[in-house]
């Protein structure tokens, strides 16, 4: 098996969603349809993914994957479609994403520009949910379905498979260990609303997860590939993630740039002429930069202040917004730590450079304290404490305790067999983390997220539409809507 083929999936995975949200877009302002762009965004698809195949097709560099690697690989991916499913965890914003969802199916011959709920409440393009509402209106299959199922799955199985190339990348070996431990901070760390897991496989029905959990690891993924083989594929493939992170959420228009700008700076810092002989990665904003521009002056995107635990105010701290985002207990500051000391933990000598001057920098951005409130006042008020997403948290813990558990370190003799001090230290870690006396993932105390049979991630028998000004019943696996007298 040749782990060529497992690379081909991810970056098909991108080209893809990125070529989806270059028709979108085209496709709005060309003033057609959503039926015009199932048929435009699938042409699209076709020419993206052609192209890679056929550049693809010329790579002879082989990498090699054992089958006892790819099981374990297959492993987690069953794991991650498990929970992706199972997981419960109803979420509020789903008043709006759902509705979009559904108002395109409504309209399907109408021009998005014409379609008269959009003109009440919508400012931002959402091409991450209308691809579930192009999935349902190409199969029939109910919008329940695509919208919290078959679409969150086909997602989650990217998280493992990006978040596997990285660890291995930067860890080698130890990648089994640090994924482990993905899952376990996936499932453990439920101390307050924001923390990255909650944006992990309980709620990656919602673009902001997809973000958070794909598509910035991606990020890091391509760049650092760059790093270490000066391909210029690996520009393309970094600019089709950072579009297909503009197309999950409209955060990412400001979170992708930011975290590629920063990467670039620690590029530069350690060699000069990087910026001379390199300078086409800055291609990778362009696209980005059009739709924020655009999201500024056609959608009218307002900066009214920053956003805190308590509303909308004129001012913060770092520190309240690193409080909101990883808590203010051991996890919290746990992930930071191993944030801080990660760069110590990779193994791969011509990456280790850029990734280290990437965590002293955002380090530096994290002392100075009015850094949240400045982003949020340049941007939008949630960019106060979601611009914290470009530090790779899971991915920095995964590294450590990866690291540290790992089979690539020296052994002491501890009971019948070989035992290293590290595993113990890694073991005690997990345990800690898991054991903490704050919420787990899966608790009531964190926004009542159980454990049940696949289903759609609704709190009760209805949800509030918020574009269509009215309660959608819920039935089975479908939607009636009143005011459009349809099921959906």
């Amino acid at each position: 098996m040749n782990s060529k083929y497992i690379n081909v999936l991810t970056d098909l995975f991108f080209t893809s969603f990125a070529c989806w949200v270059i028709a979108y877009v085209l496709v709005f302002f060309l003033g057609f349809s959503f039926a015009s762009l199932a048929i435009v965004g699938f042409v699209f698809v076709v020419i993206g993914d052609s192209l890679l195949l056929l550049q693809c097709a010329k790579d002879q560099s082989l990498e090699k994957i054992s089958i006892k690697e790819l099981i374990i690989l297959v492993f987690f991916i069953c794991v991650a479609v498990f929970l992706t499913l199972c997981l419960k965890r109803p979420d509020a914003d789903d008043r709006l994403y759902l509705s979009v969802a559904i108002s395109v199916l409504e309209y399907t011959e109408v021009a998005f520009k014409n379609i008269p709920l959009f003109h009440k409440h919508l400012h931002v393009i959402l091409p991450y949910d209308l691809a579930k509402s192009c999935v349902t209106y190409i199969t029939g299959i109910p919008i329940l379905v695509s919208y919290y199922l078959i679409v969150p799955v086909f997602v989650s199985i990217f998280v493992v498979i990006v978040n596997y190339q990285l660890l291995k990348l930067l860890i080698g070996h130890d990648w089994v260990i640090g994924l482990m431990f993905f899952f376990v901070i996936m499932l453990a760390w439920g101390d307050v609303h924001r923390t990255y897991a909650n944006f992990g496989f309980v709620r990656i029905f919602q673009g902001k997860a997809a973000l958070v959990s794909v598509v910035i690891p991606a990020i890091f993924l391509y760049y650092l590939k760059f790093v270490e083989t000066f391909n210029k594929k690996y520009i393309l493939l970094l600019s089709a993630s950072m579009v297909a992170g503009c197309g999950f959420t409209a955060t990412g228009i400001v979170v992708c740039p930011l975290i590629l700008t920063i990467l670039f700076v620690s590029s530069i810092v350690e060699n000069i002429n990087f910026v001379k002989e390199h300078s086409l990665l800055m291609l990778c904003l362009v696209i980005p930069v059009i739709f924020g521009l655009m999201m500024y002056f056609y959608f009218g995107i307002q900066r009214s202040g920053v956003h805190t635990l308590q509303g909308v105010q004129q001012h913060t701290t770092n520190l309240e917004m690193i409080q909101m985002v990883f808590g203010d207990g051991y996890r919290g500051i746990f992930a930071l730590v191993c944030f801080a000391i990660s760069p110590f933990f990779v193994g791969t000598s011509k990456v280790k450079i850029v990734y280290r001057n990437f965590v002293v920098i955002c380090l530096i951005l994290l002392l100075l304290p009015q850094t949240s409130e400045v982003i949020a006042q340049m941007t939008y008020p949630t960019l106060s404490w979601r611009w914290l997403w470009i530090l790779p948290i899971p991915f920095s813990m995964s590294v450590v305790v990866g690291r540290l558990g790992g089979i690539q370190w020296g052994t002491i003799r501890c009971m019948k067999g070989n035992l290293s001090l590290r595993h113990v230290i890694a073991l005690l870690l997990t345990i800690i983390f898991i054991v903490n006396d704050k919420p787990l993932v899966v608790s009531e105390e964190n926004q009542r997220t159980s454990l049940t049979w696949p289903s759609p991630k609704i709190a009760k028998r209805k949800i509030w539409l918020r574009l269509h000004e009215e309660f959608g019943e819920v039935q089975g696996y479908r939607i009636y809507v009143k005011s459009a007298e349809k099921y959906f």
